[in-house]
């Protein structure tokens, strides 16, 4: 009976020290958190598991276990558990939800945003409240070709299609200027997928003082070519009698780690600031999601 409880009692301290070294060893795994480039350009993050001269072996949060060969790994560094379910650039609904300065029809996700500058004048920031409303706030020229700021509102009908996507943008804000209250309001249609798609957005520009209320066309495009590039085209045009403000963007973008970077060229035509003709300017814009 001795010899028995002495046996129950060494079962017992070898479960606890044996589930103790296991429960040491899943910390000490779970606390190196990897970032991997493949040679093919696919990256992955996820918490290190094997790693030696043949493969390597990493888990995911949504992806599980990942083999690796390692004659198929570019890159390989630490990086902070907390930043594991980070997303990277080419994922961000930053980039599918906007173009240069126009909008599509699909909003941002819920929990995602970004900032946007381009030639330090176009600021812009906006967050995803719901997958089907974002709100924020930009810096740019209006109407007459005066700068200045407003707050945007913009909603995505839930028709639950990848191919068609229906929405509104609604903005309200101020001329820096002259102080006159502006806005505009357009409705925005999206056809094809987030990544390959042309945006036609028709609606009305308006500012305080004025009678008139602006038409106003947007026509825009973004077709992603491989995981970190796409081609790009923004065409807007506003037009009341001897008034118009017309801007034609033509460019692509260009997907880093964290950052996306826009570049193009730029034509503008505003009969009061170009005297009637079209201004070409090189264009260049990053966005921080």
């Amino acid at each position: 009976m001795k010899n028995k409880n002495i046996l129950l009692t060494v079962c017992a301290l070898t479960l606890l020290v044996t589930s103790t070294v296991f429960g040491q060893r899943n910390e000490q795994r779970d606390s190196v958190a990897v970032w991997v480039r493949t040679i093919e350009g696919n990256e992955y993050q996820g918490y290190l598991e094997i790693q030696n001269s043949q493969e390597l072996i990493i888990r995911t949060p949504n992806l599980g276990v990942i083999k690796i060969p390692m004659a198929q790994v570019r890159k390989i560094r630490e990086i902070d558990p907390k930043d594991i379910n980070r997303k990277s650039a080419s994922t961000s609904s930053a980039y599918f939800s906007r173009y240069y300065l126009s909008s599509s029809a699909i909003t941002m996700r819920k929990n995602e945003g970004y900032y946007h500058n381009s030639l330090l004048l176009f600021n812009r920031a906006e967050y995803g409240i719901t997958d089907w409303w974002s709100i924020g706030a930009e810096t740019s020229f209006y109407a007459t070709g005066l700068f200045g700021g407003g707050i945007t509102n913009r909603l995505q009908v839930p028709l639950r299609s990848d191919l068609f996507h229906l929405g509104v943008k609604g903005t309200i804000g101020i001329m820096f200027e002259n102080g006159n209250a502006m806005g505009q309001l357009m409705g925005l249609a999206t056809i094809g997928p987030a990544d390959r798609n042309v945006t036609l957005g028709v609606g009305y520009s308006f500012e305080q003082g004025e009678s008139v209320v602006r038409p106003t066309i947007q026509v825009s495009g973004d077709f992603r070519i491989g995981r970190k590039g796409a081609i790009l085209f923004d065409l807007l045009f506003l037009e009341t009698g001897s008034e118009s403000l017309d801007y034609y963007i033509f460019g692509g973008r260009h997907l880093f780690r964290r950052v996306g970077l826009d570049y193009g060229i730029g034509l503008i035509n505003e009969n009061e600031l170009a005297s009637g003709f079209i201004i070409p300017i090189p264009w260049l814009g990053l966005t921080v999601p």
